[in-house]
């Protein structure tokens, strides 16, 4: 048995003499699930709920969620973390992000301009981050998704907000990312990552 504990959660901590026992380890094992669990079931926290780091050079990127439930959420935050291969001018390729692969021209944006067959367009810089934070909210239970982002580069620089129809809140389940020419390699070790707010 050990013979001291830690002053948080009171977990195991052996002295030199002490025997190992099952039984501190599963009583431990119970304390940090518990802890855990009691994280995750916040609300108004930002929890990671999903991310996708690229493990090879390629020209696309998906981040797959099917396993969440939207409903449980009332907003989320995709952080894209990209480096790219190649040398460029900047403008000379963009990446594209997409919701569930939908090409379909149903990205509006709230200015009233055209609608477009892409949610965010990442035109690729050497002299800006390629990088991006975008935020999503539900328009209505289960209806259009509201997400806004801030591009610091090219015809949409500076802050954005658009809604899709392409795909509606309670369908979302992938975010695609791909290189509009199909010309620019996304580096080993870029990735996607996604946090979520519950609903309280």
């Amino acid at each position: 048995m050990a013979t001291n504990h830690t002053a948080n959660y009171g977990l195991s901590q052996w002295e030199g003499t002490d025997y190992f026992s099952r039984l501190d380890f599963n009583s431990d094992n119970l304390k940090i699930d518990s802890a855990l669990k009691s994280i995750a079931d916040t609300p108004d926290v930002y929890h990671l709920i999903a991310k996708k780091v690229s493990t090879y050079d390629s020209v696309s990127l998906a981040l797959s969620f099917n396993s969440i439930d939207l409903s449980d959420y009332i907003g989320l935050t995709l952080v894209v973390d990209m480096e790219i291969t190649e040398e460029f001018s900047d403008g000379g390729d963009s990446y594209l992000l997409r919701f569930n692969n939908s090409t379909a021209s149903a990205y509006q944006p709230v200015d009233g301009s055209d609608a477009r067959g892409y949610a965010v367009k990442i035109e690729l810089s050497n002299t800006y981050p390629n990088k991006r934070i975008i935020r999503f909210y539900p328009y209505e239970e289960g209806k259009a998704i509201v997400y806004s982002y801030t591009s610091f580069s090219g015809a949409d620089k500076g802050e954005n907000t658009l809604a899709s129809t392409a795909v509606k809140w309670g369908e979302l389940n992938t975010f695609n990312m791909a290189s509009l020419n199909a010309s620019t390699t996304i580096k080993t070790g870029s990735g996607m990552y996604l946090y979520g707010v519950k609903k309280g």
